[in-house]
């Protein structure tokens, strides 16, 4: 149980990483930035240093959420 909630908090430091909290002038939802994204290529490069064992539960959880995205895991330890 321990272990689904880091992932879940690794998860929320993904998107922030990725998607931050624009201005409220700027709102957009995420199906709206996912849109964008899929636009210019659907790749991500997530440089992070979570153990590879992590970033595999965490990188399907985001893909599933983002159909169509494609994480491109760079460990940085």
């Amino acid at each position: 149980m321990i272990a689904r909630f880091k992932a879940l908090g690794w998860l929320a430091v993904i998107f922030n990483l990725i998607f931050p909290v624009p201005s409220r002038s700027q709102t957009e939802s995420l199906d709206e930035l996912h849109k964008k994204a899929l636009k210019e290529g659907g790749t991500i490069n997530f440089y992070a240093s979570p153990a590879q064992s992590k970033a595999k539960k965490i990188i399907p959880l985001f893909e599933k959420r983002f159909p169509s995205m494609k994480v491109n895991h760079v460990d940085g330890t």
